[in-house]
């Protein structure tokens, strides 16, 4: 699934670029998103996923 997955992120910040849009921040955190799916082997994007992301991503900065 994260190989369609990376490319719609890749979609979307097109579009909302060429509406002006930076969104560089966004696209770090879409992707961390999506690698998260990978790691977890996603086949489904679920509420339980979206509500650990943030979790997921404070742990690593925290190692890092």
């Amino acid at each position: 699934m994260t190989g369609p997955l990376i490319e719609l992120v890749g979609d979307y910040l097109l579009v909302r670029r060429a509406l002006g849009y930076k969104l560089e921040y966004t696209e770090v955190v879409l992707r961390q998103f999506v690698a998260y799916l990978a790691e977890h082997d996603a086949d489904t994007i679920t509420i339980e996923h979206a509500l650990a992301i943030p979790l997921h991503l404070t742990t690593c900065r925290a190692r890092n």
